[in-house]
């Protein structure tokens, strides 16, 4: 179907529009020259199948399509058509004059617009001082943007009327288009909306101008989000710097190299970064000659930077805590007979388990066995047999516990609580359908 085969026509239509508004409908219609008839005359040249037809004209309307008077097409096709063909810059400017808010909501709530006539009409809106959900049209502004944007609407009803909604919405895949857009909306500034704010600064489809804006007004939280980035730039890794947050991002695993210099100047920053940053071959041997303590612990160490640490006698003791520790690198350790080296071997869930299996022979190290989560099944119910009283709250909380051995220690009134903080017991739990 052509727009340009309509304008000039008659067509008839049956119940109502369902994106448009009647008004907007009826003016789209004149805007191409069509006209509406109120009942089927010969010079009707297309019947149109809207929704909400009552009986009667569902009646007239299955007779006219039997006797094949004229050309049936549903309000859908139509209604797309009528929307392709908005000229957005001549409605924008129109709205803009007449700064009428009932017309910019029914546009906004017209699922036959373009996303990006949509997000201009957004702009647009004016929320006043109320919240996403606070009035009813504030309401139905919110569920418009849920309904186009939100990829798991199907499977997700009803989230739209939902006041987390948004939340669903911004944790899920968008573009910088439609983050931007959110972002500049007058609620999201509301401290009720520090959430979303939040979520805006993980999201990996925001951009620097805005990720800049959020550094400025970091709380806690703000940074926390920013810092789970891997894609800070300089200019924003500077501008947390210039702000004073020098401790949080020197544990920035993706600090910038001439920043690091930098920090790595400041006697208090320094063993931090060596801890946190990302290593290449060049910044870890820049590293080693004063910091290799610290980068023992760093979870970035190549298997080869490891073995170059094994010469440190001071860094051995890090290196056994690392949970990026290579396996070869753990038999090394092992080798040293060092009963607090082979403590954090023990507990490190980096260790193959050929190693813990020589470790649990010896009773010593129980303790740390049981707080590992990659220890075998029957070490762990070896160290349950053993009764030592703080190996039985690691067991208590230790995921890989057999859920045999938890349901025995959940039976310990001393016990029950950390096994019913216990994840895995919490899902077998709701796996079987069972109460508490």
């Amino acid at each position: 179907m052509d727009i340009n085969e309509l304008r000039g026509t008659t067509i008839l239509l049956f119940g109502k529009p369902r994106s448009f508004e009647m008004s907007e409908f009826l003016a789209e219609l004149s805007h191409h020259n069509i006209t509406l008839a109120k009942s089927y005359e010969s010079k009707v040249s297309l019947i149109v199948e809207g929704k909400m037809i009552s009986p009667p004209h569902q009646a007239i309307c299955d007779d006219l399509y039997k006797q094949n008077e004229a050309p049936f097409v549903g309000i859908d096709e139509l209604e797309k058509l009528l929307a392709k063909h908005i000229d957005p810059k001549t409605l924008l400017m129109s709205l803009k004059l007449s700064n009428n808010r009932s017309r910019v909501v029914a546009f906004l709530k017209n699922r036959s617009i373009s996303d990006e006539l949509f997000l201009d009409l957004l702009r647009l809106y004016d929320w006043g001082e109320e919240d996403f959900f606070e009035s009813d049209d504030n309401r139905d502004v919110s569920a418009s943007i849920i309904l186009r944007f939100y990829k798991n609407i199907e499977t997700n009803h009803n989230v739209q009327y939902a006041t987390t909604g948004l939340v669903h919405l911004l944790a899920g895949e968008l573009s910088s288009s439609v983050i931007d857009a959110i972002y500049s909306l007058k609620p999201l500034r509301l401290t009720s909306n520090a959430s979303l704010r939040h979520i805006i600064a993980a999201h990996p489809s925001t951009d620097e101008r805005i990720i800049l804006d959020l550094a400025s007004s970091a709380d806690e939280k703000m940074l926390l989000m920013l810092l789970s980035r891997s894609d800070l730039t300089l200019k924003a890794q500077q501008k947390l710097f210039d702000l004073g947050f020098v401790s949080e991002l020197s544990r920035y695993a993706h600090l910038d190299i001439d920043l690091a210099k930098k920090m790595l100047l400041l006697p208090d920053l320094a063993s931090s970064v060596a801890s946190h940053i990302t290593l290449d071959d060049e910044l870890f041997k820049t590293l080693q000659a004063n910091f290799s303590i610290f980068l023992a612990s760093n979870v970035s160490l190549t298997p080869a930077m490891q073995r170059d640490l094994l010469e440190d006698t001071k860094a051995l003791l890090d290196l056994a805590k690392n949970p990026a520790l290579s396996e070869d690198i753990a038999r090394e350790l092992h080798k040293t007979n060092n009963e607090q080296i082979i403590k954090h071997l023990a507990s490190n869930t980096a260790t193959p388990q050929d190693l813990l299996e020589l470790v649990a022979k010896d009773d010593t190290f129980d303790e740390a066995l049981s707080s590992n989560s990659s220890t075998p099944p029957h070490i762990l119910e070896l160290l349950y047999t053993r009764s030592n009283s703080t190996s039985l709250i690691n067991l208590a909380r230790n995921t890989a516990t057999p859920i045999e051995i938890l349901y025995q220690l959940f039976l310990d009134p001393k016990l029950a609580k950390e096994v019913k903080q216990n994840k895995s017991f919490a899902k077998h739990i709701r796996s079987q359908e069972l109460g508490w």
